[in-house]
Parts: structure tokens; C-alpha cells; sequence
């Protein structure tokens, strides 16, 4: 004899507390998922003078008879449902098995999915695996009052059940700020509404008798952690300022899943809105205003950063009218930090101990781009089904640069060439076996040398009045 039967057909021959409105008695009933239709055999065996039918379940030896022929099929089929139900039962623990979390049971606002390592259970936070996806989730048992991590960037964000946040005080990366004097800094309040602030950097001695170009440096952190003042960052500004003498500023943003996109790109804006009324202000502040060219502004990004400053080319379009007498000349996406519902190659088949590996960028994304949208966000994916066209939009001359090993490495290129066939000034360059953010991580490195050679090439190329260095 043979029968079909799938999770839902089961549920109909079942009793109303099996069913998804009153689940008391199989309190997960309703997560059961739905399989295709498969198919189950059961032998008959004659006795006495009539047919039976003899269903022996593997582990527990219970048999089945029933006294009534099989042409009977509405008693058939009830018998094989319930005898298909026990062994499903069995086959996927029903019995105390975890809920699944929102990326599987398609809730929202209810428990968060963790993608632990390789689907490994967190048995240090008391978490279990979410049988579906394979992230951890918190088990039935577990007291509501009782917060439990669900995510954790770099050591320095952490994010609780309960919603609250724990960020820690001490930057992720712990290397020694290199302030031998040859750049003076001040922070800058641009932003009082959101307590935001910029750090402007300049060389103490100028080398150049006219005023300096100024050069934006966003920095990265997935859009979640990361800061103007940690020191891989406050390194890395020093070195701009000197090797390009030029003005450096610095801004942080808000940052997600407190604050999610677009947030941190309407903080760009502001930074940038900050720098024009320094050039329209009377009484503008004369560190900045007596080195600084309003005419010759590029804007550079740190991987979020470099997401920023694309999304910052495509509002401010070219010439940077909205800014005037701010006029931005060129933009360098330093490994931009673009995403996209389906994966490139490079991030499938990316290495699992990459400085910025697969688990990371995915968990970026679902704590910084809005709830209930994914990452083809046009702010995140600049060639989405939902993205604005570039083919008609103008645009300064860009500069993108990539190490050859980072995980984004297809996605950048892609919006290279793709910029380039439009017929926009765009330019790739790789740098071969290098990760993400090798030029902050050692900026004295040859490829961080031979890096700041190029980006001081893009200042002079685009700049039409000529800066001489």
C-alpha cells in the first residue's frame, strides 16, 4: 500500500489542538515546516479470513491493525496520518524543540536569529540552534527577564533580547596613536541636534604657498561600530594630511541598529553642509578657513564610508551645486561596503577567516539596513531592483580601490565597470592578496604607499587649476 501526505494535510486530519490557533497541547505545532509530499510504503499481511494491514514503526515495534478492508481509505488515510505524525514527532523532536527564529517563522519584533559559527550552539549564553537556519535562538524555557546576547561585532558592540545595547568605551583595534606633532587636529561640533562631531587635521608646516585642498575621510565599521577617534583611524589621517598636504576632515555618523540607514548617510550630508557654511560664515573658524580651497574638496570613504561617499556622489551630482561655493571635484571609495540580495562569487566563496568574512558583512546588514527591507535597499545596493538608474545621472570623477582578497571585492568592480559602459570618469585598481582595509590596518605597508601615490594622482588629474606638491 502507498500513501501521500504532506505537513498541512497532516494537520487537517488531526485534532483543533494541533492546529495553529490552539497549540496547548503540541505547543509547537504551528512551526511544523512545510515539506514536499512524500512518500511512505507499508506492507499488508493476510490473517484469518480478511486483510489487514500491519504498520511497524522502527523504533518502538507498535503495530498497527485495521480491522477494515483498504478499499476503506477515509480509515486509511486517518491511520497513516496519525502513524505519520508520531514518526515526525520522533524524527524532528517535537517535543521541547526551539522556535524558530524571525528569519524562518517570518515574525517581526520576536526572538533574533545569531548566525553562531557554523550553526555551532552558544552554550555559554544558554542559547540552542534554531533548527531551520542553523542560528542560535533562546530556548521555550528561558526566563523573559532574563536578556540574552544575539549579536556581537568586533568585541565592542554587543545587542541583547530585550533590545539594549552595550558598546564598549575601547576602540577594536588597539594600536598606538603615532602623534609625532608634524599635524595639528581639533574636533568640531557639526551636527548639535545628534551630539555629532568632525576632527580636522592639517600639517603644521605647509609646504605649498596656496591655500590647501581638503580631503574627507569617512570611516568604515559595516555602518555599526568604528569612530573618528580610534586610533587606526586618527593614524591614518595623519598620514593623508602629510603625504597629501591637505586639510583632513574626520566626521562620524550615528550608528545602527541604533540608528539605521539612512542615517548615516543624512550624516554625510551634514558634514558636508558644515563645511559650507564654514565658507559662507563671516565669522568662520580661522583654523580651518585660513589653509583651507572651499573650491577643491574630494570626499573619501573607509569601506561604510565608501558606501557614504557614493550615495553622497549620486545626491550631490556633479559640480556639487547644493554646496556652493563648496565645490567637490572627486570621490575614493576605498573598499565601498555594497550588498545585494543575491551573493557574488567572491562572497560565496570568500574565506571564512577573512578580516571581513561572509558571517560579518550578514550580520551588518541585518543590524543597519531598515526593518522589514533587504539589502537590495538602493543605499545599499546601487544596481537593485529598487535603485535609482545612474546611466543618466552626472558625476564627479571617482577613484575606487580594492584589495584583490576582500569578500567585496566582485561588487566593487562590478559598479566600476558598469559606471565606466555609462560613460562616467571612473577608475578600478586591485591591489592582489590584500584583505579589506590593508591600508589602515599597516598605512606604512608598500601597497599603502603605492595607494596614497594614486590618490594623490586623482587630486591633481581633477583638479583644473593644478595643486602642486
Amino acid at each position: 500500500m502507498a500513501a501521500f501526505f504532506s505537513c498541512r494535510a497532516l494537520q487537517s486530519f488531526l485534532s483543533p489542538s494541533f492546529s495553529s490557533s490552539s497549540c496547548s497541547s503540541f505547543p509547537n505545532a504551528h512551526y511544523l515546516p512545510q515539506l514536499l509530499p512524500i512518500k511512505l510504503e507499508f506492507p499488508s499481511v493476510s490473517c484469518c479470513s480478511c486483510t489487514h494491514a500491519k504498520l511497524l514503526h522502527p523504533s518502538t515495534n507498535l503495530i498497527f491493525l485495521l480491522d477494515r478492508p483498504f478499499l476503506d481509505t477515509q480509515t486509511a488515510l486517518a491511520t497513516i496520518s496519525v502513524v505519520a505524525a508520531i514518526a515526525l514527532s520522533l524524527f524532528l523532536g517535537l517535543k521541547g524543540d526551539p522556535v524558530p527564529c524571525d528569519r524562518c517563522a517570518g515574525n517581526v519584533g520576536g526572538t533574533k536569529c545569531v548566525f553562531c559559527n557554523d550553526g555551532k550552539m552558544k552554550q555559554e549564553t544558554g542559547l540552542v540552534d534554531c533548527r531551520v537556519c542553523k542560528g542560535a535562538v533562546a530556548p521555550r524555557n528561558m526566563s523573559n527577564s532574563t536578556p540574552y546576547e544575539v549579536d556581537e561585532c568586533r568585541g565592542v558592540l554587543r545587542v541583547y533580547s530585550d533590545g539594549s545595547i552595550w558598546r564598549s568605551t575601547e576602540p577594536s583595534f588597539k594600536v598606538p596613536v603615532h602623534d609625532g606633532g608634524s599635524v595639528l587636529w581639533k574636533d568640531c561640533l557639526f551636527d548639535p541636534v545628534h551630539n555629532l562631531h568632525l576632527r580636522l587635521y592639517k600639517p603644521a608646516s605647509s609646504s605649498s604657498s596656496t591655500k590647501l585642498p581638503v580631503f574627507y575621510y569617512i570611516h568604515g565599521g559595516g555602518f555599526c561600530i568604528g569612530s573618528r577617534t580610534w586610533p587606526n583611524c586618527q593614524n591614518y589621517c595623519f598620514k593623508l594630511a602629510l603625504d597629501l598636504q591637505a586639510v583632513i576632515i574626520s566626521p562620524d555618523y550615528r550608528l545602527a541598529p541604533e540608528n539605521r540607514l539612512p542615517a548615516a548617510i543624512e550624516d554625510g550630508f551634514m558634514a558636508m553642509k558644515w563645511l559650507q557654511a564654514q565658507a559662507l560664515s563671516e565669522e568662520a573658524d580661522t583654523w580651518l578657513s585660513e589653509v583651507a580651497d572651499f573650491s577643491k574638496v574630494f570626499i573619501s570613504g573607509d569601506s561604510a564610508g565608501g558606501n557614504i561617499a557614493h550615495n553622497l556622489a549620486v545626491r550631490l551630482g556633479a559640480g556639487s551645486p547644493e554646496l556652493s561655493p563648496v565645490r567637490v571635484k572627486g570621490y575614493v571609495l576605498l573598499a565601498p561596503f555594497f550588498g545585494g540580495m543575491v551573493r557574488s562569487v567572491s562572497e560565496v566563496e570568500g574565506p571564512k577567516d577573512a578580516f571581513l568574512n561572509w558571517e560579518l558583512i550578514d550580520r551588518f546588514w541585518r543590524l543597519s539596513i531598515p526593518i522589514g527591507d533587504t539589502t537590495d535597499h538602493p543605499l545599499v545596493n546601487p544596481f537593485g531592483p529598487y535603485s535609482q538608474s545612474l546611466e543618466l545621472v552626472n558625476l564627479d570623477p571617482i577613484l575606487v580601490i580594492m584589495g584583490e582578497s576582500d569578500l567585496l571585492k566582485d561588487r566593487a568592480k562590478d559598479y566600476a565597470e558598469r559606471l565606466k559602459a555609462w560613460g562616467k570618469k571612473i577608475e578600478y585598481v586591485g591591489f592582489e592578496g590584500k584583505q579589506h582595509g590593508f591600508f589602515t590596518i599597516d598605512p606604512n605597508s608598500e601597497a599603502s604607499n603605492k595607494l596614497m601615490l594614486l590618490i594623490k594622482s586623482f587630486i591633481n588629474e581633477n583638479d583644473y587649476q593644478n595643486i602642486h606638491f
